[in-house]
């Protein structure tokens, strides 16, 4: 008997992007089918990518595909959390600059 195992979650993919929801079933070791709302074109690829290559039976694996997913997740929230770092650290920079010509 093949044991079978499924699930639903969601995840926030950045500021200024839509709220991700995957579904998911596996039949562990035979397939593994997801259903992904707004997932991200970079996650998107690479789930593409490895499905067709000759690595393509790894994402009959449990959580293969959330991989690519919270990599794609963790790289997106950098991006936003340094643009926002940045943008803060300048504006401080600045506050500094004027204290000190005053």
């Amino acid at each position: 008997m093949t044991k079978r195992s499924g699930g639903f979650y969601s995840y926030c993919t950045g500021l200024d992007n839509p709220t991700a929801h995957v579904a998911f079933l596996y039949r562990i070791g035979v397939s593994a089918s997801y259903f992904i709302a707004h997932c991200p074109q970079n996650a998107v690829h690479q789930i593409v990518g490895c499905a067709k290559s000759h690595d393509r039976q790894w994402l009959y694996h449990p959580l293969a595909v959330d991989v690519y997913i919270a990599n794609d997740f963790c790289s997106t929230w950098e991006k936003e959390i340094t643009k926002e770092r940045d943008a803060m650290m300048e504006q401080v920079c600045h506050n500094i600059d004027a204290t000190l010509i005053q």
